[in-house]
């Protein structure tokens, strides 16, 4: 579980990380991300349908929202 750190990442970074996690992991990953354009500048945002898109390859995606606005949350299951 990731919350927030990702945010400090490019994402091609982002999800390298990811992937990595996945890689050590024998369930899956959670984490979040801010919601938005990408605008460079210090925080990486993504819109849910772009990292969903991102990451299908790796497992089954789910995308959670509505709790925070600009933020949201990925489960990605092996």
């Amino acid at each position: 579980m990731a919350s927030g750190s990702l945010d400090l990442l490019t994402r091609f970074e982002t999800i390298l990380a990811v992937k990595r996690c996945l890689d050590s992991s024998n369930r899956g990953v959670v984490f979040n991300l801010l919601e938005g354009c990408d605008r460079g500048g210090s925080f990486n945002r993504w819109y849910p349908s772009q990292i969903k898109r991102a990451c299908e390859s790796f497992g089954g995606v789910e995308i959670f929202s509505g709790y925070l606005d600009g933020d949201f949350t990925v489960r990605i299951t092996l």
